[in-house]
């Protein structure tokens, strides 16, 4: 089925070249990169696949050369960085530890984040099902510990944002309209100290009260 995607394109080209009589060209031609979760040996062998050993990376397939396509076996992939974004889409154990090494990921990879959103987004979709079958609950299942915490952290990220658009309200009530460095300043303030600024906001009598504030707080993170 994939293959016959590739082909039906390559078909689409070759009429288009016709048309336009241009020469087609074969060697800007596209290749299918098929990801399965198993490849099992007789299913290679059929399509011809071999081992690209110059990738000197298990797991990588390619069809003979005038197919146009390779297929990553997920199960056979080296637990490596580099095959991680793999590996999440593969199943059993190879998902769930797939998942783990995800969420042991610093909060500052820039990764991370958008691949916890698109689990969340894939778990979402599959629950929806309305006749699950035993492959989709291990899914549902593998994928729930990334679901948790992006809900986690996007529920934060939702609070922090309430909290910023009450204090600035505040701020703008008391001292007039604030200037684009204090608001850049409080944007960096954590949930915990807006909500402490909260608390001491009718203790400070003028803006400059409130720079002092900001910046003993904001030092002492940094610190």
């Amino acid at each position: 089925m994939c293959a016959n995607k590739l082909y039906s394109y390559f078909a689409e080209l070759n009429r288009q070249a016709r048309r336009e009589d241009t020469p087609l060209d074969v060697e800007g031609l596209g290749k299918l990169l098929i990801i399965s979760t198993t490849a099992s040996q007789d299913l290679l062998d059929g399509f011809g696949a071999k081992l690209v050993l110059e990738n000197n990376c298990e797991g990588v397939y390619s069809f003979p050369k005038s197919w146009f396509g390779s297929i990553f076996a997920v199960n056979k992939l080296p637990v490596t960085s580099g095959t991680l974004w793999l590996r999440i889409l593969g199943k059993g154990k190879v998902q769930r530890n797939a998942v783990d090494e995800l969420l042991a990921l610093p909060d500052t990879n820039v990764y991370k984040e958008n691949t916890l959103r698109l689990i969340a987004n894939w778990r979402i979709l599959t629950m929806k099902q309305s006749n699950l079958t035993d492959e989709d609950q291990e899914i549902i299942m593998n994928l729930s510990t990334a679901y948790v915490e992006w809900e986690q952290k996007t529920l934060e990220s939702g609070r922090l944002e309430g909290e910023q658009k009450i204090i600035m309200r505040l701020l703008n009530q008391r001292f007039g309209e604030i200037e684009q460095p204090l608001i850049e300043q409080i944007r960096q303030l954590s949930t915990e100290q807006l909500e402490e600024l909260t608390d001491v906001l009718f203790t400070l009598s003028a803006t400059t009260d409130l720079e002092q504030w900001l910046h003993l707080r904001l030092n002492s993170v940094d610190s």
